[in-house]
């Protein structure tokens, strides 16, 4: 199974610029735009940089940990992959990815079910969903 590299190292946040960053037909279609206006209104004139910070955040979060999901694959370590799994359920849903969310939280109660890890297939998709929500967060903080 291929998987994410190339992602964005740890450094400065860069501003939020673009127009469109968490609205339908952006580049963060697969992020709900209701979400990041909720967090938006954290901070409503961006002088915190608290959309960024949170973005920046989960960007190097989802990366790890999609990295380290990768990484349990092969040895069909389940428990790892949970434990990942888990901590993207609920950051992913903060954001606003919420088809990720749930299919982490779906790894997650396979696994703590007993009934293993899920199909190659449901895996794969997960991973795909990771790499475009990591593309849509990568978006919204490029200058």
């Amino acid at each position: 199974m291929g998987f994410i590299r190339g992602r964005a190292a740890d450094g400065p946040t860069p501003p939020i610029t673009g127009a469109d960053a968490g609205r339908p037909g952006g580049p963060s279609a697969v992020i709900d735009a209701a979400a990041i206006e909720r967090l938006r209104e954290l901070d409503p004139g961006g002088q915190q940089g608290v959309l960024q910070r949170v973005l920046h955040a989960y960007q190097v979060s989802l990366g790890r940990h999609l990295d380290e999901m990768a990484a349990a694959l092969p040895a069909r370590d389940s428990d790892r992959m949970a434990r990942s799994a888990h901590t993207l359920k609920s950051s992913s849903a903060a954001i606003g990815a919420l088809d990720f969310s749930q299919r982490c939280a779906d790894l997650e109660h396979c696994v703590r079910t007993g009934q293993g890890l899920p199909p190659e297939s449901e895996l794969q998709a997960l991973f795909d969903e990771g790499r475009r929500v990591l593309t849509a967060v990568e978006a919204m903080l490029a200058p």
